[in-house]
């Protein structure tokens, strides 16, 4: 989808994410500053990142990337984990098939925040507890 595809589904998305809720966007480098305004289109205030360090680089025009950023995105006031219970920032995980993030992260972030609701943009799949949006959610 082009940008401005995604941003004209931003009011839509809006509707299906409740009030306190934290989001999940993944994102590849060379598309950062599209994803943050996306963010920002669906009521997200932008609050971290995590960074998903790969087994393998890809191609990209300047730098061989080698790793996918995760931003966390909070509507409301959602409760957070406690100060022990927060996971690093960074998330070491082999590639599997194309496109698709690694699995421990959502188990990840499921363990740390049970309590809080959950939503995840261009989903593959359907969680258990999380609001799942995508063309390819079964």
């Amino acid at each position: 989808m082009t940008i401005e595809g995604i941003m004209n589904l931003a009011p839509e998305i809006k509707k299906i994410s409740s009030e306190d809720v934290l989001l999940f966007l993944w994102t590849p480098n060379a598309v950062l500053p599209q994803a943050l305004r996306v963010m920002g289109r669906m009521g997200f205030d932008y609050r971290a990142n995590l960074v998903w360090v790969k087994d393998r680089w890809g191609m990209r025009c300047l730098i061989r990337q080698q790793h996918e950023i995760l931003l966390v995105g909070k509507k409301g006031n959602p409760p957070l984990p406690l100060p022990e219970e927060r996971p690093s920032s960074v998330i070491m995980a082999d590639t599997t098939r194309h496109s698709a993030q690694p699995d421990m992260v959502y188990k990840l972030l499921e363990r740390r925040s049970p309590q809080t609701s959950k939503c995840e943009l261009f989903a593959r799949k359907k969680r258990p507890g999380w609001v799942s949006w995508g063309m390819e959610v079964c």
